[in-house]
């Protein structure tokens, strides 16, 4: 066993419940409902990005396979909300996973930015 110090992050328990309900509780880009499966997702980076951290046109909700695959930047969205898939060569569960993406659900409200979706396409290679 370790001792140790973590930073935690203010507010992230009311943050993620928001953006929850915002999404129904449900994946923004799949069925999932699981709640221990599902993450409130930031499109600009929380370390990156502290003005819009606790906004939530800057969240959406997500399970947490297409949250990692959006943080590397394997999808993304336009400004118009479609989904844009990088060109990839990867098989198994990468592409299962971006095969299992559908069309993105829209929140009941906050819609994400598109200055932050372009920001994080920007970042991926994807515009």
């Amino acid at each position: 066993d370790r001792e140790g110090i973590t930073r935690q992050r203010r507010g992230q328990d009311k943050v993620r419940e928001v953006t929850l309900q915002n999404y129904s509780h449900k994946c923004a880009f799949c069925a999932v409902r699981e709640e221990t499966f599902l993450v409130a997702a930031h499109i600009s980076r929380w370390a990156d990005d502290r003005e819009n951290r606790g906004n939530l046109a800057n969240l959406i909700c997500m399970c947490r396979p297409h949250d990692s695959l959006f943080e590397v930047g394997y999808f993304s969205l336009s400004d118009d909300y479609r989904i844009i898939i990088k060109p990839h060569d990867h098989q198994g569960a990468v592409d299962l996973l971006l095969r299992n993406l559908s069309v993105f659900r829209r929140p009941k409200s906050h819609s994400p930015d598109p200055r932050l979706l372009q920001k994080h396409r920007h970042r991926h290679g994807l515009e």
